[in-house]
Protein backbone atom coordinates (compact mmCIF):
# COMPACT_ATOMS: atom_id res chain seq x y z
CA UNK A 1 0.00 0.00 0.00
CA UNK A 2 1.62 3.26 -0.95
CA UNK A 3 1.70 6.04 1.95
CA UNK A 4 0.01 8.78 -0.34
CA UNK A 5 -3.34 8.90 -2.10
CA UNK A 6 -3.95 11.07 -4.48
CA UNK A 7 -7.40 11.76 -6.33
CA UNK A 8 -7.84 13.95 -9.10
CA UNK A 9 -11.43 14.43 -10.45
CA UNK A 10 -11.85 15.33 -13.85
CA UNK A 11 -14.67 16.36 -16.10
CA UNK A 12 -13.15 17.24 -19.60
CA UNK A 13 -9.87 18.24 -18.12
CA UNK A 14 -8.13 17.99 -21.61
CA UNK A 15 -6.86 21.54 -21.71
CA UNK A 16 -4.35 21.14 -18.50
CA UNK A 17 -4.63 17.49 -17.09
CA UNK A 18 -1.63 15.92 -18.63
CA UNK A 19 0.34 19.18 -17.33
CA UNK A 20 -1.00 18.64 -14.05
CA UNK A 21 -0.15 14.93 -13.93
CA UNK A 22 3.37 15.85 -14.94
CA UNK A 23 3.81 17.88 -12.05
CA UNK A 24 2.67 15.19 -9.30
CA UNK A 25 4.56 12.46 -11.19
CA UNK A 26 7.40 14.59 -10.77
CA UNK A 27 7.58 14.82 -6.88
CA UNK A 28 10.46 14.48 -4.80
CA UNK A 29 8.62 11.97 -2.47
CA UNK A 30 7.34 9.19 -4.88
CA UNK A 31 5.13 6.50 -2.59
CA UNK A 32 2.10 7.51 -3.65
CA UNK A 33 -1.13 6.74 -6.40
CA UNK A 34 -2.80 8.72 -8.51
CA UNK A 35 -6.11 7.65 -8.88
CA UNK A 36 -8.49 9.23 -11.32
CA UNK A 37 -11.72 9.91 -11.42
CA UNK A 38 -13.21 10.94 -15.09
CA UNK A 39 -16.75 11.87 -14.59
CA UNK A 40 -17.82 11.01 -17.96
CA UNK A 41 -15.81 13.32 -20.02
CA UNK A 42 -16.76 13.87 -23.20
CA UNK A 43 -13.66 15.18 -25.03
CA UNK A 44 -9.93 14.11 -24.75
CA UNK A 45 -9.33 13.34 -21.47
CA UNK A 46 -10.12 8.96 -21.32
CA UNK A 47 -7.57 9.33 -24.17
CA UNK A 48 -5.14 11.27 -21.77
CA UNK A 49 -6.13 9.14 -18.57
CA UNK A 50 -5.35 5.84 -20.72
CA UNK A 51 -1.88 7.20 -21.84
CA UNK A 52 -0.53 8.02 -18.42
CA UNK A 53 -2.32 5.17 -16.69
CA UNK A 54 0.01 2.81 -19.10
CA UNK A 55 2.83 4.94 -18.62
CA UNK A 56 3.65 4.64 -14.41
CA UNK A 57 2.07 2.18 -12.59
CA UNK A 58 1.50 4.25 -9.88
CA UNK A 59 -2.14 5.84 -11.96
CA UNK A 60 -5.18 4.35 -11.95
CA UNK A 61 -8.03 5.77 -14.04
CA UNK A 62 -11.78 5.07 -13.68
CA UNK A 63 -14.62 6.52 -15.74
CA UNK A 64 -18.51 6.91 -14.54
CA UNK A 65 -20.81 7.00 -17.50
CA UNK A 66 -22.81 9.45 -16.54
CA UNK A 67 -22.02 12.96 -14.84
CA UNK A 68 -22.64 12.40 -11.60
CA UNK A 69 -21.44 16.17 -10.36
CA UNK A 70 -18.54 17.57 -9.18
CA UNK A 71 -19.47 16.78 -5.67
CA UNK A 72 -19.82 12.70 -6.12
CA UNK A 73 -16.77 12.53 -7.48
CA UNK A 74 -14.20 14.66 -5.43
CA UNK A 75 -15.90 11.79 -3.14
CA UNK A 76 -15.45 8.98 -5.52
CA UNK A 77 -11.73 9.67 -5.48
CA UNK A 78 -11.40 8.64 -2.25
CA UNK A 79 -13.26 5.86 -2.18
CA UNK A 80 -11.55 4.54 -4.57
CA UNK A 81 -8.01 5.02 -3.02
CA UNK A 82 -6.86 3.13 0.42
CA UNK A 83 -3.74 4.93 1.52
CA UNK A 84 -3.28 6.18 4.94
CA UNK A 85 -2.73 10.07 4.11
CA UNK A 86 -5.08 11.34 1.11
CA UNK A 87 -4.79 14.18 -1.14
CA UNK A 88 -7.07 16.04 -3.61
CA UNK A 89 -5.53 17.39 -6.80
CA UNK A 90 -7.28 19.62 -9.40
CA UNK A 91 -7.09 18.72 -12.89
CA UNK A 92 -5.75 22.31 -13.91
CA UNK A 93 -3.31 22.73 -10.64
CA UNK A 94 0.02 22.75 -10.73
CA UNK A 95 2.91 21.42 -7.68
CA UNK A 96 6.40 21.77 -6.93
CA UNK A 97 8.17 18.89 -6.83
CA UNK A 98 8.93 18.99 -2.96
CA UNK A 99 4.95 19.40 -2.51
CA UNK A 100 4.21 15.79 -0.71
CA UNK A 101 7.89 15.56 0.45
CA UNK A 102 6.56 18.61 3.04
CA UNK A 103 3.32 18.11 3.42
CA UNK A 104 3.55 14.11 3.87
CA UNK A 105 6.94 15.47 7.03
CA UNK A 106 4.53 17.90 8.87
CA UNK A 107 2.08 15.03 9.20
CA UNK A 108 4.65 12.22 10.12
CA UNK A 109 6.08 14.81 12.70
CA UNK A 110 2.93 16.17 14.97
CA UNK A 111 0.37 13.65 15.05
CA UNK A 112 -2.13 16.26 16.18
CA UNK A 113 -1.97 17.55 12.76
CA UNK A 114 -5.09 16.46 10.48
CA UNK A 115 -3.96 18.43 7.28
CA UNK A 116 -1.09 19.66 5.82
CA UNK A 117 -0.92 22.75 3.26
CA UNK A 118 1.81 25.41 1.44
CA UNK A 119 1.45 28.50 0.64
CA UNK A 120 0.30 29.55 -2.43
CA UNK A 121 0.68 31.05 -5.80
CA UNK A 122 -1.87 31.86 -8.53
CA UNK A 123 -1.09 31.55 -11.83
CA UNK A 124 -2.66 32.16 -15.23
CA UNK A 125 -4.25 29.99 -18.26
CA UNK A 126 -0.65 30.02 -19.70
CA UNK A 127 1.16 28.91 -16.07
CA UNK A 128 2.34 32.77 -15.45
CA UNK A 129 1.72 34.41 -12.37
CA UNK A 130 -0.69 36.62 -11.36
CA UNK A 131 -0.14 40.29 -10.60
CA UNK A 132 -1.41 41.85 -7.43
CA UNK A 133 -3.65 45.08 -7.39
CA UNK A 134 -4.05 45.85 -3.60
CA UNK A 135 -5.37 42.75 -1.79
CA UNK A 136 -6.10 41.25 -4.80
CA UNK A 137 -4.66 39.21 -7.83
CA UNK A 138 -5.49 40.78 -11.20
CA UNK A 139 -6.07 38.10 -14.76
CA UNK A 140 -4.17 39.11 -17.67
CA UNK A 141 -7.84 40.83 -18.19
CA UNK A 142 -7.20 43.56 -15.69
CA UNK A 143 -10.04 41.40 -13.83
CA UNK A 144 -9.49 41.50 -9.94
CA UNK A 145 -9.15 37.91 -8.31
CA UNK A 146 -10.31 37.65 -4.33
CA UNK A 147 -7.31 37.64 -1.97
CA UNK A 148 -5.93 34.00 -1.45
CA UNK A 149 -6.31 32.28 2.32
CA UNK A 150 -4.44 34.20 4.94
CA UNK A 151 -1.54 31.76 6.52
CA UNK A 152 -1.38 29.53 9.12
CA UNK A 153 -5.00 28.89 9.45
CA UNK A 154 -6.48 26.83 12.07
CA UNK A 155 -3.28 25.82 14.13
CA UNK A 156 -4.47 26.67 17.31
CA UNK A 157 -4.63 23.90 19.83
CA UNK A 158 -8.42 25.14 20.77
CA UNK A 159 -11.11 23.55 18.52
CA UNK A 160 -13.18 26.35 18.79
CA UNK A 161 -10.89 29.09 17.71
CA UNK A 162 -9.43 26.40 14.72
CA UNK A 163 -13.54 26.86 13.63
CA UNK A 164 -13.82 30.54 13.71
CA UNK A 165 -10.63 30.73 11.38
CA UNK A 166 -11.87 28.50 8.87
CA UNK A 167 -15.16 30.83 8.88
CA UNK A 168 -13.44 34.04 9.38
CA UNK A 169 -10.64 33.77 7.10
CA UNK A 170 -10.92 31.07 4.44
CA UNK A 171 -11.87 32.30 0.78
CA UNK A 172 -10.91 29.82 -1.71
CA UNK A 173 -10.28 26.76 0.37
CA UNK A 174 -6.80 25.92 -0.92
CA UNK A 175 -6.43 24.10 2.30
CA UNK A 176 -8.40 21.31 0.73
CA UNK A 177 -5.88 20.45 -1.58
CA UNK A 178 -3.35 19.70 0.93
CA UNK A 179 -2.82 16.19 2.24
CA UNK A 180 -4.83 14.69 5.29
CA UNK A 181 -5.56 11.68 7.27
CA UNK A 182 -7.48 9.24 5.82
CA UNK A 183 -8.08 8.26 9.91
CA UNK A 184 -9.59 11.79 10.43
CA UNK A 185 -11.43 12.38 6.62
CA UNK A 186 -13.29 9.10 7.23
CA UNK A 187 -15.04 10.82 10.28
CA UNK A 188 -16.38 13.48 8.52
CA UNK A 189 -19.70 14.02 6.33
CA UNK A 190 -17.58 14.52 2.78
CA UNK A 191 -17.76 17.27 0.70
CA UNK A 192 -21.23 18.15 0.25
CA UNK A 193 -23.39 18.42 -3.06
CA UNK A 194 -23.41 22.41 -2.91
CA UNK A 195 -21.07 25.48 -3.28
CA UNK A 196 -19.69 26.53 -0.21
CA UNK A 197 -19.31 23.06 0.81
CA UNK A 198 -15.42 22.43 0.92
CA UNK A 199 -15.71 25.18 3.75
CA UNK A 200 -17.99 22.93 6.00
CA UNK A 201 -15.70 20.12 5.47
CA UNK A 202 -12.68 22.17 6.22
CA UNK A 203 -14.50 23.75 9.49
CA UNK A 204 -14.91 19.62 10.20
CA UNK A 205 -11.56 18.73 10.04
CA UNK A 206 -10.41 21.72 11.84
CA UNK A 207 -12.55 20.78 14.88
CA UNK A 208 -11.12 17.33 14.85
CA UNK A 209 -7.09 18.56 14.30
CA UNK A 210 -4.91 20.80 13.73
CA UNK A 211 -3.59 22.39 10.25
CA UNK A 212 0.09 22.71 9.12
CA UNK A 213 1.22 25.40 6.26
CA UNK A 214 4.40 24.84 5.00
CA UNK A 215 5.84 28.49 4.75
CA UNK A 216 6.81 27.31 0.73
CA UNK A 217 4.99 28.55 -2.07
CA UNK A 218 4.67 24.79 -3.83
CA UNK A 219 0.95 24.89 -5.14
CA UNK A 220 -0.33 26.68 -7.68
CA UNK A 221 -3.76 27.38 -8.37
CA UNK A 222 -4.88 28.54 -11.85
CA UNK A 223 -7.46 30.48 -13.00
CA UNK A 224 -8.87 30.40 -16.16
CA UNK A 225 -12.02 31.33 -18.03
CA UNK A 226 -12.88 27.11 -17.16
CA UNK A 227 -12.94 27.57 -13.42
CA UNK A 228 -14.83 28.17 -10.71
CA UNK A 229 -13.87 31.54 -10.40
CA UNK A 230 -15.75 32.51 -13.48
CA UNK A 231 -18.82 30.88 -13.15
CA UNK A 232 -22.18 32.13 -11.72
CA UNK A 233 -24.04 31.16 -8.83
CA UNK A 234 -26.49 28.66 -11.11
CA UNK A 235 -23.64 27.32 -12.90
CA UNK A 236 -21.95 26.90 -9.92
CA UNK A 237 -24.87 24.87 -8.04
CA UNK A 238 -24.97 22.48 -11.66
CA UNK A 239 -21.57 21.85 -11.41
CA UNK A 240 -21.45 21.05 -7.79
CA UNK A 241 -24.64 18.78 -8.20
CA UNK A 242 -26.17 17.84 -11.21
CA UNK A 243 -29.53 16.76 -9.15
CA UNK A 244 -33.17 18.81 -10.38
CA UNK A 245 -33.47 20.35 -7.20
CA UNK A 246 -31.40 23.92 -6.59
CA UNK A 247 -30.32 24.33 -3.23
CA UNK A 248 -29.96 27.96 -1.20
CA UNK A 249 -26.12 27.37 -0.36
CA UNK A 250 -26.52 30.13 2.29
CA UNK A 251 -29.40 28.38 4.07
CA UNK A 252 -26.91 24.49 3.90
CA UNK A 253 -24.21 26.47 5.17
CA UNK A 254 -25.52 28.19 7.77
CA UNK A 255 -27.59 24.54 9.07
CA UNK A 256 -24.28 22.77 8.17
CA UNK A 257 -22.23 24.84 10.81
CA UNK A 258 -24.71 24.64 13.44
CA UNK A 259 -24.48 21.13 12.98
CA UNK A 260 -20.86 20.79 13.55
CA UNK A 261 -21.00 23.71 16.31
CA UNK A 262 -23.60 21.21 18.09
CA UNK A 263 -22.18 17.53 17.20
CA UNK A 264 -18.56 18.17 17.75
CA UNK A 265 -16.75 16.11 20.15
CA UNK A 266 -15.78 19.23 22.30
CA UNK A 267 -16.97 20.69 25.46
CA UNK A 268 -20.06 22.50 25.94
CA UNK A 269 -18.05 25.83 26.67
CA UNK A 270 -16.74 25.20 23.19
CA UNK A 271 -19.79 24.70 21.49
CA UNK A 272 -21.01 27.57 22.82
CA UNK A 273 -18.06 29.50 21.53
CA UNK A 274 -18.85 27.73 18.03
CA UNK A 275 -22.07 28.88 17.70
CA UNK A 276 -21.68 32.39 18.90
CA UNK A 277 -18.65 32.51 15.68
CA UNK A 278 -21.70 31.00 13.80
CA UNK A 279 -23.93 33.94 14.60
CA UNK A 280 -21.30 36.47 14.00
CA UNK A 281 -20.81 35.37 10.91
CA UNK A 282 -24.30 35.16 9.50
CA UNK A 283 -24.82 38.71 10.40
CA UNK A 284 -21.04 39.61 8.90
CA UNK A 285 -21.78 38.28 5.50
CA UNK A 286 -24.64 40.26 3.25
CA UNK A 287 -27.18 37.38 2.00
CA UNK A 288 -27.53 35.77 5.62
CA UNK A 289 -27.76 38.95 6.60
CA UNK A 290 -30.29 39.60 4.88
CA UNK A 291 -32.07 35.98 5.12
CA UNK A 292 -32.40 36.33 8.85
CA UNK A 293 -33.25 40.15 8.26
CA UNK A 294 -36.20 38.86 6.11
CA UNK A 295 -37.28 36.03 8.68
CA UNK A 296 -37.12 38.52 11.20
CA UNK A 297 -39.55 40.60 10.00
CA UNK A 298 -41.89 37.80 8.84
CA UNK A 299 -42.07 36.79 12.48
CA UNK A 300 -42.54 40.49 13.49
CA UNK A 301 -45.48 40.71 11.14
CA UNK A 302 -47.06 37.50 11.92
CA UNK A 303 -46.60 37.71 15.77
CA UNK A 304 -46.69 41.33 16.68
CA UNK A 305 -48.93 42.78 14.34
CA UNK A 306 -52.32 40.94 15.31
CA UNK A 307 -51.21 42.20 19.34
CA UNK A 308 -51.46 46.17 17.58
CA UNK A 309 -54.94 45.46 15.95
CA UNK A 310 -53.46 45.05 12.28
CA UNK A 311 -54.55 42.50 9.65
Amino acid sequence: MPQVSIGVPVYNGEKYLAEALDSLLAQSFDDFEIVISDNASTDRTSEICRYYQNKDARIRWFRSEQNCGAAWNFNRAFELSSAPLIKWAACDDLHEPRFLECCVGALRNDPGVVLSHTYIKMIDASGQALRHRGDCFVDGAGKPVPPQDRKHIAEALEPEMRFRDVLTHVWWCDQSFGVMRRDAFLKTARHGNYWGADKILMAELALLGRFHQVPERLFAKRVHDGCSVGKKLDELEDHIDVGPAPKSYHVMMFKDYIRLATTADISPRQRLHCLSSVARETFQVRPWRRMLHTLMFRGLDRYVAPLLGRR
